[in-house]
């Protein structure tokens, strides 16, 4: 039996197992399929961009993927349910700064039509110490209610995440919108027999 004196109450946990959940290697558990990406849902990719196979320097963007698992019947394809995953993929600083920039302007756009909005209720009653007319009070409502409405589309239009996925199934997950560049690095898919 230890003695009180004997114990540390600061040191670090001790154990007889072995550490096994090391993280994966970067390369392992990812192929090329044709113009596809396919890899393991905890594989680590490489750190190059995937949008120009440039260095990412260790920039990487996490990216939630969502993919619409469809049913064939009589020959047509109907989404039924949803799969997600979430990934980190690399990203040079050049594409980073141009999706901060993208960003930015959409906040910008939301913060504009906000502040219309705003600047039309204070007419209601009248609280500025200038009176506008009733005619520009409703177009700042509604040109305020169009920029807010608008923005979530520029957002899908301007910040797209930098891959799409093509397929989330059994742990696997199949991406497009890779550099041609970047997938020639992989090592092709071959289904062994």
């Amino acid at each position: 039996m230890m003695a009180m004196d004997d114990v540390n109450p600061y040191a670090a946990p001790q154990h007889d197992l072995p550490l096994n959940a090391a993280a994966p290697e970067p390369g392992f558990g990812i192929w090329r399929d044709g113009e596809l990406l396919l890899m393991r849902e905890d594989a680590l990719l490489p750190d190059r961009c995937v949008m120009c196979n440039a260095p990412a320097a260790g920039r990487r963007v996490r990216v939630s993927l969502r993919w619409l698992a469809p049913i064939h019947v009589f020959g047509f394809s109907i989404p039924l349910f949803e799969r997600g995953a979430r990934i980190e993929v690399g990203v040079c600083p050049r594409h980073r700064r141009r999706r901060r920039l993208a960003m930015a302007a959409v906040w910008l756009l939301y913060a504009l039509g906000l502040s219309m909005v705003i600047v039309a209720l204070a007419n209601f009653p009248p609280r500025l110490p200038f009176v506008l007319p009733n005619w520009l009070v409703l177009d700042l409502m509604a040109g305020g209610l169009i920029v807010m409405i608008s923005a979530p589309i520029c957002e899908t239009l301007l910040v797209s995440p930098p891959v799409k996925p093509h397929s989330i199934q059994g742990g696997y997950i199949r991406l497009k919108k890779v550099d041609p560049d970047y997938l020639a690095e992989l090592p092709p898919f071959r289904i062994e027999d």
